[in-house]
């Protein structure tokens, strides 16, 4: 099950990487070896030490639900693999609102929006903007996602937009 879990969250952070034209954080100067950064291995953390690497996801979700950065899977999660997500809670109303809002900020976009909702348009028009990135180039980074993809091109062509790349799942 741990597998399982470090393994999603290794595809997670990798579209978390590509999702956005955002602001992830990592200690000045510092290369990815010095990061100790490795993909390869589920076992291990995917940076050697806390506190080198930081991302934060914005995250719309029910004013009832709990705080992102408070749920048990979230602190789990950094405990295996070192990279401390900040998640920006906003209440599914408030984004609805706010979305264009929050896209027209280009100093400060998250560096991922989950649940996103964006239509067609919309991932054509922040593409365009480059506001968000396609992640075509990372998937092999992401080897459990690629083979789902080569397995199942069903699942490719709904996930691929209209310009053929790959904005969010």
């Amino acid at each position: 099950m741990r597998k399982r879990v470090l393994i999603f969250f290794v595809t997670v952070l990798s579209l978390t990487l590509a999702a956005c034209g955002g602001k992830s954080e990592k200690k000045p100067g510092l290369s990815h070896a010095e990061l100790g950064y490795q993909w390869q291995d589920p076992t291990k953390p995917i940076v050697k030490a806390k506190g080198l690497i930081e991302f934060e996801i914005l995250a719309p979700k029910n004013s009832l639900a709990d705080d992102y950065n408070d749920m048990l899977i979230f602190k789990t999660l950094y405990d295996l693999t070192n990279v401390d997500v900040k998640w920006r809670n906003i209440t599914e109303t408030a984004y609805a609102e706010k979305k264009g809002l929050i896209m027209a900020d280009k100093k400060n976009l998250p560096d991922a929006i989950y649940h996103a909702g964006f239509s067609e348009k919309e991932i054509i028009l922040y593409a365009s903007r480059k506001q968000i990135i396609a992640i075509d180039d990372y998937l092999d980074y992401m080897p459990y996602f690629k083979k789902i993809l080569e397995e199942r091109p069903d699942i490719e062509r709904i996930v691929r937009s209209a310009d053929g790349k790959i904005y969010s799942l």
